[in-house]
């Protein structure tokens, strides 16, 4: 399974992973399934926020010490995450001192702050370390269907304490869309979506319907830009084709699974509440930043106020770094996002097929974003590490030498697999 990914690999590139970087990389998956576990069904997540300090501690080390960090170029994209952590630090010093859920929040972000350029410069030196890390998500999508299928009767009850555990998961199970494109193997792709569609499905999250939805949407459209001649025309009939049989499959579904039609009955009704209650935090962060100071508009009014003033999230990643972080917390966000469109533009120019796999990924996170908030979770990571894939890919080609017209002409002409490379029939 693991040797028919669409990533360039040169003979010279064959060496075998360090063990401890493997498990590094194992450890990135296990810590969003330590999330889920019972460990973190109680106030008191102890373990959960000692094993990704550690973790976040090991990720420095190897990029700062081992990988010669205080000599080497940093990407646009790193700066501004790095940027995001110290102004969320520095906001939380001078808003809220001495919060330690605040300080809790922020060791998220520095989780995943630091796996961006672990994985990046991971995969710069080992291209095969790649097989690793779409094997290891696999694996936790495996975990994520199990707890979606097994938490499918808290979808609907929701007075349980962790009653909507499966819903967030689906999430998670989601973001496995873009990993599974970047397979050539098309048993791997189409049964994984096939898997990943019916988790969602039951998972009764319309959010998350949606983001697929939308993630195959965009799929087929980056791919009807990326491909020419007739590569563009059976892209266009393959991807009719699975929405045509998505479709009858949702279809029969709903038809013979009485309680799947209820479950979506039940999220869709209308006097459940405005968009789940959506709506009404809005306002009501909306009406208390109008009221703020000027201060509180510049540095925000810190981390986890949202839930101090609604004793819910804000269920928008853009709306919650605006009222926790400020004006400036925001601009730095925005910016994250900009430089992420560059590296989709470059991947795009290039020709390198990395580019429909990140697309995916960055609609699966943006309505995430906007629907309900993502960056709040470690498994933010997931989409950071296709970025760096992505990243690291494009910078092996220009460390090589190569002109934009000679890379575009190797992805577009040259098919290689692990420790070959073979000419296109």
């Amino acid at each position: 399974m693991m040797n028919n990914l669409t990533y360039q690999q040169s003979e010279t590139n064959s060496q075998k992973v360090p063990f401890p970087i493997l498990v590094l990389l194992f450890c990135m998956v296990f810590d969003e399934v330590l999330s889920w576990s019972f460990y973190s069904a109680e106030d008191d997540r102890t373990i959960v926020y000692a094993f990704r300090f550690v973790l976040s501690l090991a990720y420095s080390i190897y990029i700062l010490f081992l990988n010669n960090c205080f000599t080497r170029r940093l990407l646009p994209l790193e700066k501004m995450i790095y940027l995001f952590i110290l102004w969320t630090f520095f906001s939380m010093a001078i808003v809220t001192p001495g919060n330690i859920l605040a300080l809790r929040e922020l060791s998220r972000f520095i989780y995943w702050g630091f796996a961006f350029p672990f994985v990046y410069l991971v995969v710069l030196r080992y291209p095969r370390a790649i097989q690793y890390i779409c094997f290891f998500f696999a694996l936790s999508a495996v975990f994520f269907l199990f707890v979606t299928i097994s938490g499918r009767e808290a979808m609907i009850d929701r007075r349980s304490s962790r009653g909507a555990s499966g819903i967030n998961s689906s999430y998670c199970l989601v973001f496995a869309y873009p990993w599974l494109l970047m397979y050539r193997s098309k048993w791997i792709k189409y049964l994984g979506l096939l898997i990943v569609c019916g988790g969602v499905i039951i998972s009764y999250k319309r959010g998350a319907v949606l983001t697929l939805f939308m993630a195959i949407c965009m799929t087929g459209l980056s791919g009807f830009l990326f491909y020419q001649g007739k590569q563009r025309l059976y892209w266009v009939i393959k991807c009719i084709f699975i929405v045509i049989i998505a479709s009858l499959f949702i279809i029969y579904l709903f038809r013979n699974l009485y309680h799947l039609k209820a479950g979506y009955e039940y999220r869709m009704d209308a006097e459940q509440g405005s968009f789940s209650g959506r709506r009404e935090i809005w306002e009501h962060l909306y009406y208390r930043f109008s009221t703020s100071s000027y201060f509180n508009y510049i540095c925000g009014n810190g981390l986890l106020t949202t839930v101090k003033e609604t004793g819910l999230r804000a269920h928008n990643d853009w709306f919650e770094i605006l009222y926790c972080l400020g004006i400036i917390g925001l601009v730095i966000f925005i910016l994250c996002n900009c430089h992420i469109f560059v590296v989709l533009y470059q991947l795009f120019k290039r020709k390198m097929e990395l580019f429909i796999p990140c697309v995916a990924g960055y609609v699966v996170f943006f309505f995430k974003s906007v629907s309900g908030g993502w960056t709040h979770y470690t498994s933010f990571a997931y989409f950071l590490s296709l970025i760096a894939v992505a990243c690291a890919m494009y910078e092996r080609d220009c460390l090589a030498g190569l002109t934009d017209e000679q890379v575009t002409r190797q992805h577009t002409e040259v098919e290689i697999s692990t420790g070959q490379v073979r000419e296109r029939p």
